[in-house]
């Protein structure tokens, strides 16, 4: 009897690690395309450019970023705020199109990545680019692909705002 009741709670405890890990699984790898809502907009500049940003700070919304939208008007963006400096990662999972990612420390910009291209459809995740930041980043902004070069944005240029 004690070996039938020791069976139930062993059956119970992997039906209850099963529903973690399917929990989980569709947090990494399944939410994207339902994450990210409208977040608060701000307006910050980068080198005397405005920009209409909407502000990532929760862990959702620095994870979610703009994954599964179609798109970003000019003069819009997504800024991320990390609570410390350090190198920042960014991937382009479930992207549609194309993003400068403008790396940002001290209020000021530090570096950028021009041009970067939405993945193939049904790209492997270990297939994605990573596109690192110099160290000490604390902030990072995405804009349409095209924008750092059509504004003139420069390493140095000054950023300042809300959350800068």
């Amino acid at each position: 009897m004690a070996g039938d009741r020791s069976m139930a709670y062993f059956g119970i405890g992997i039906l209850i690690l099963a529903a973690a890990a399917a929990v989980a699984a569709w947090y990494f790898f399944g939410f994207s395309r339902s994450c990210n809502p409208p977040l608060p907009r701000e307006t910050i500049t980068v080198g005397g450019v405005s920009f209409n940003v909407e502000m990532a700070t929760t862990m959702a919304e620095l994870a979610c970023g703009l994954s599964g939208r179609t798109g970003l008007g000019d003069g819009q963006g997504m800024l991320f705020l990390f609570s410390s400096g350090s190198v920042q990662n960014f991937w382009m999972k479930d992207m549609q199109f194309g993003l400068d990612i403008i790396w940002i420390s001290g209020g000021r910009v530090v570096g950028f990545a021009q041009d970067v291209p939405p993945p193939a459809p049904k790209t492997r995740l270990w297939r994605l680019a990573i596109y690192s930041s110099p160290p000490d980043v604390n902030r990072v902004l995405e804009v349409p692909a095209g924008t750092v070069a059509r504004d003139g944005i420069q390493v140095g240029d000054v950023v300042a705002g809300p959350g800068i």
